[in-house]
């Protein structure tokens, strides 16, 4: 089962909850936005009430200082995955022919001479292809937002504007969780999802993935600063 990390309490919880069960914080929409993943637990009802209620009001809430900060500082340069990235895609294409593989474990059994050579190849071809899709997936935060280019036969890239995200969440599956991954997915405004209480309906725009928790809390602190006006590059 997917699960989310709640970035007010730390605990991960199912991804399609709208409330986190431990701390009662918004997991999805504007409410969600005004919790950050390094900032103190937030425990009182009444104070994460009235946070909610300043993020669902389009209210600005949120500043990593109270004293003038360079943010610039903080935006990350374009970027490939961690080379450990390399074995989540390997773990991931093998995953997806799974069947294949099973097929090639009987096979070893039964003719041996045969197969044996034949999973090598399917083995390396797989690691190939990993590293290939490691190496063509990039991304970046800049003054504008998120950027994240990928693809090997067919390019393409994503462009997720600050004023567009809605929230940003942080998302471990059961192989993320074996693996010590996170991936990083933002919300934005519109598309076919089901509506938020606050009328708007987010979709998982873009995603990042096979990030550790360390950095996935970064990207998602960055962002939402960066959705707040924190970061203004103008």
């Amino acid at each position: 089962m997917n699960q989310i990390y709640c970035s007010n309490c730390g605990k991960l919880i199912a991804s399609d909850s709208n409330f986190c069960t431990f701390c009662g914080v918004p997991t999805k929409g504007k409410g969600a936005s005004a919790f950050r993943a390094n900032d103190p637990i937030v425990t009182d009802t009444v104070a994460i009430e009235q946070m909610v209620d300043k993020a669902n009001n389009d209210i600005p809430q949120h500043s990593l200082q109270d004293e003038p900060f360079d943010y610039k500082s903080l935006l990350m340069p374009k970027q490939h995955l961690g080379n450990d990235a390399i074995m989540y895609f390997f773990v991931n294409f093998l995953g997806k022919s799974i069947a294949l593989f099973g097929l090639m474990i009987v096979g070893i059994v039964f003719m041996p001479l045969i197969f044996v050579p034949a999973m090598v190849t399917y083995l390396v071809i797989v690691l190939i292809t990993a590293l290939i899709v490691h190496n063509n997936f990039v991304f970046e935060i800049d003054d504008d937002g998120l950027r994240i280019e990928k693809g090997v036969l067919h390019k393409y890239s994503v462009t997720v504007p600050f004023d567009q995200v809605q929230n940003v969440n942080i998302e471990r599956s059961l192989m993320d969780r074996f693996l010590g991954f996170s991936k990083v997915s933002i919300e934005t405004a519109g598309g076919s999802a089901a509506p938020t209480p606050n009328g708007a309906a987010p979709k998982a725009e873009a995603y990042i993935p096979a990030i550790h928790m360390d950095k996935a809390k970064k990207i998602h602190d960055l962002l939402l600063d960066g959705a707040d006006g924190v970061i203004d590059g103008k």
